[in-house]
């Protein structure tokens, strides 16, 4: 018996080893994310698919980034290739990447939905990463029509979706229906590599007190910006003496002027410098004490207060806990918006109470590791990217009622404050 049974032992072992080889080739998904005109200079879509795809890779997911560079060609004729690229290169996911300029450069993104309908084509599921969850509300009867057309657009890339990836909560989207099985709130990770050494500000080590501000808004909001800065500092001198301002990336050098000029006689320390590479910005924000950060109120949308959480900077900004979730879980001193004597009261008080920077510091890493890290987005990101195809896709091209408190969080069992109105949103990543 035992010389009958030999042959079919060797045997097993070969077919063993082949349902295993297929087993893990199946497991292996191969997505390509769809990017809309990327930005020469610094494009924070871009940087955020390189760095998904890099995460992605440890669960056997294969991620490439296209560009559908339709000002090269026109629509026509880049629809044509995507199409041709589509069908040569087999994919199991296209995940379009959605913000209305990177699709259209007047704003009337509807380029993105013929590339969604492309992808549908092609056999491959579908994701859209919503950026931006509403269009742009201006003045105006253009602005005005322009917001109804972007406002469409997200519905119509909503419906073809097999999933919909949202960068803040889906709980503070007002159209979204809070228990549709297709929506998943991700957060978006930092653009800049991570600094989580733990770090600690004591007197013993205390040298000048640096206020970093990453980023200006350009034309109308420079001049408010400034305004906003220069209070809050010449506030500060009055108890902190020796103060060291770095003010950099977009918008920095344009403001300049303003600033020297806003913050003349004040004895702070200025240093304006332009765009970085993304080594010097862990550097500076690694270095500094604060991120001062009035671009708008703060939201997990704006690359530069998650660079500064990713260092485990501090972070004084305006605000709401209940609608900067889960950026409210962290070490962020938010004061109500407009109330420029809170908001300088907040940092002087980061700047001068050590226990209180430390404390707001391990909240900072605590939060980054639970919500921001990239290895828990990538995580995140393959349990919808696995998740079987859903029997009856989920149409809503109509406001949906959601009662008052009630929200969807993915992934998380646990609750956190309730949505508040919806406010008018910016670029993303910037």
């Amino acid at each position: 018996m035992g010389s009958e049974r030999q042959p079919l032992a060797r045997l097993a072992v070969p077919v063993f080893n082949l349902i295993a080889l297929v087993k893990t080739k199946t497991e292996e998904l191969k997505i390509l994310a769809l990017t809309g005109l990327r930005d020469p200079i610094s494009d924070g879509v871009w940087d955020y698919c390189s760095r998904l795809a890099s995460a992605l890779r440890p669960h056997d997911i294969d991620m490439e980034t296209y560009a559908v560079n339709w000002n090269k060609r026109g629509w026509l004729a880049t629809l044509a290739t995507l199409r041709r690229s589509l069908a040569t290169a087999r994919k199991d996911w296209v995940l379009l990447q959605y913000t209305a300029m990177g699709w259209s450069r007047r704003g009337f993104p509807f380029g993105a939905v013929a590339a969604a309908i492309a992808a549908k084509r092609s056999g491959a599921r579908v994701g859209v990463v919503f950026h931006e969850s509403r269009g742009f509300l201006a003045r105006g009867v253009w602005a005005r029509f322009r917001f109804v057309c972007q406002q469409r657009v997200i519905r119509w890339l909503y419906s073809l979706a097999d999933a919909s990836i949202f960068t803040v909560p889906t709980a503070s989207i007002l159209w979204l229906r809070s228990d549709d099985p297709k929506a998943f709130f991700i957060p978006i990770g930092s653009n800049i590599p991570e600094n989580t050494a733990l770090r600690q500000r004591t007197s013993s080590i205390r040298g000048p007190s640096k206020v970093a501000v990453f980023c200006v808004t350009n034309r109308d909001r420079t001049v408010w910006e400034v305004e906003e800065i220069a209070t809050a500092i010449r506030h500060v001198v009055k108890s902190v003496p020796h103060i060291q301002l770095t003010v950099f990336g977009r918008g920095a050098i344009e403001a300049r002027h303003l600033l020297e000029n806003a913050l003349a006689g004040s004895g702070t320390e200025i240093s304006i410098i332009g765009v970085l590479p993304e080594e010097e910005v862990n550097r500076i924000l690694s270095d500094a004490d604060v991120l001062l950060y009035v671009r708008d109120v703060l939201n997990p949308r704006r690359g530069s207060p998650l660079a500064a959480l990713a260092c485990g900077l501090p972070i004084v900004a305006y605000g709401d806990a209940t609608k900067s979730f889960p950026l409210s879980e962290a070490g962020a001193v938010l004061a109500p918006p407009g109330d420029r004597s809170a908001l300088a009261q907040a940092l002087e008080r980061v700047l001068t109470d050590e226990f209180f920077w430390n404390s707001l510091h391990l909240r900072n890493l605590s939060a980054y590791k639970k919500y921001f890290a990239w290895d828990e987005i990538a995580r995140r990101f393959a349990v919808v990217l696995r998740t079987p195809r859903l029997p009856n896709p989920v149409f809503i091209l109509s406001e949906a009622p959601r009662a008052e408190g009630t929200e969807r969080i993915s992934f998380h069992a646990e609750s956190h404050p309730a949505r508040g109105n919806h406010q008018t949103q910016e670029a993303p990543h910037a």
